[in-house]
């Protein structure tokens, strides 16, 4: 069968979409369509899996509301040509954004499976959109979702909102896990690269956040507290974003250049080799909003696979995963103190996380248990096919 994945991104930085390709590959011919993020090459093959990066030549217009139109506009044409021209059985559309592509390409008889990756009902960080093409989008939503072969998303919280939102069978969980045997990389293991990048000794402790460095994530409380961190302990970022500029310059202004270090993110293949040796990973999110309060991301799964105990926001999704496994400790995002406290106790202690409860972990949240639900959800839907030729 050949499926036409649809996102709104280069597709290059995505590893979550990266992982579900490679997934899909397995069994079908799959080819990925997106939309290029800056000027750089395009490559027609990314992670082994055939692409269409579409390269906007309206991308230098105004951020203007009025000149986006133009720019949705032209993404929205180029990319059905593109598609079209592939002729798939059926699309894989990941997020709100490409919910036209599903309902266009329904109309001319080609199903499609629709992947949630956030709570858009229960969102209100949204800078990569126009506000008014996100409520437009909104609004598109509920009958994709209901004209979907099958929807799946990322935890059992969402899972449970769309349901009971769209009055539909309840979306399948795919979960944002790393496929450890392919993203763990190659890299000497003696080596402790994360050190090294930050110009730490091996006695120097570090906690680490993982990936974007944006809004509502409690970073900057993060940051305030580790003035009132053990002096052998060190906050590391991984990662980039639109705040990076903005927290560098708080870290300034309260004296903590050599205790708070940004470094630039690596490619996906080799981030769990570079975070291995962290002392403690920090997952951090803000209450602002149901989509946060529910997260479950893959940074998450990265360092608890990595064994590097865990010190998240006391919400529903990771809550009980890292209570039941004792990965380590939850905290409240919005208390500086609390923050300190458990770093402080959890690194100090010498906390590591149990081989058994490990190993039960890994099992139970294992890409392969993903890949499964996955590669069922689009061999049933070819059974289907196959039945009404």
């Amino acid at each position: 069968m050949r499926i036409a994945i649809i996102g709104f991104n280069d597709f290059i930085h995505d590893g979550r979409q990266q992982r579900i390709a490679r997934s899909l590959q397995q069994q079908h011919e799959v080819k990925v369509f997106g939309i290029a993020q800056n000027d750089d090459a395009r490559p027609e093959v990314i992670e082994g899996v055939p692409t269409s990066i579409i390269a906007l030549k309206t991308k230098k217009l105004s951020r203007h509301p009025a000149m986006q139109v133009f720019k949705y506009a032209e993404y929205y044409c180029r990319t059905i040509r593109a598609v079209a021209a592939f002729r798939p059985d059926a699309l894989l559309v990941v997020d709100i954004s490409t919910l036209p592509f599903a309902l266009f390409f329904r109309l001319r008889g080609i199903p499609f499976v629709y992947c949630a990756n956030e709570y858009w009902r229960g969102t209100t960080n949204m800078t990569a959109y126009n506000s008014i093409l996100f409520k437009a989008l909104l609004l598109l939503e509920g009958p994709a979702a209901r004209r979907a072969y099958r929807s799946f998303t990322v935890c059992g919280s969402i899972a449970d909102e769309m349901q009971q939102r769209y009055r539909i069978r309840k979306p399948l969980l795919v979960r944002n896990i790393p496929d450890t045997d392919y993203e763990s990389g190659l890299g000497d293991s003696s080596v402790d690269r994360l050190r090294q990048a930050a110009g730490l000794d091996a006695g120097q402790k570090i906690a680490l956040h993982v990936g974007g460095i944006t809004s509502m994530r409690g970073l900057a409380t993060t940051i305030r507290s580790v003035a009132m961190w053990n002096e052998d302990i060190f906050l590391v970022f991984l990662g980039d974003g639109y705040l990076k500029a903005e927290l560098i310059e708080l870290r300034n202004s309260l004296g903590l250049q050599e205790r708070v270090i940004f470094l630039d993110p690596v490619p996906q293949n080799e981030v769990l080799e570079v975070i291995k040796t962290a002392d403690a990973g920090i997952v951090s999110f803000e209450n602002t909003c149901r989509n946060y309060y529910y997260a479950l991301p893959n940074k998450f799964f990265q360092q608890a696979l990595m064994r590097i105990p865990l010190l998240t926001s006391a919400f529903p999704e990771m809550k009980p995963i890292v209570d039941e496994y004792r990965l380590g400790d939850t905290f409240d995002p919005t208390s500086a103190e609390d923050i300190a406290d458990k770093v402080n106790r959890l690194i100090e202690s010498g906390f590591a996380i149990d081989r058994a409860d490990h190993e039960r972990f890994a099992s139970d949240y294992s890409w392969r248990n993903e890949e499964a639900r996955l590669l069922g959800i689009f061999t049933s839907l070819e059974r289907g096919l196959a039945t009404l030729d």
